[in-house]
């Protein structure tokens, strides 16, 4: 659970930093 938090969190940051396919990436390893 808590890593699955992480990577939301780390993938919001990415997306707000334009790096959309690492936001992808993470939102894939979340789910």
């Amino acid at each position: 659970m808590r890593r699955a938090e992480k990577f939301r969190k780390d993938a919001i940051n990415a997306y707000n930093e334009g790096y959309y396919d690492i936001s992808c990436f993470y939102a894939e390893q979340a789910v």
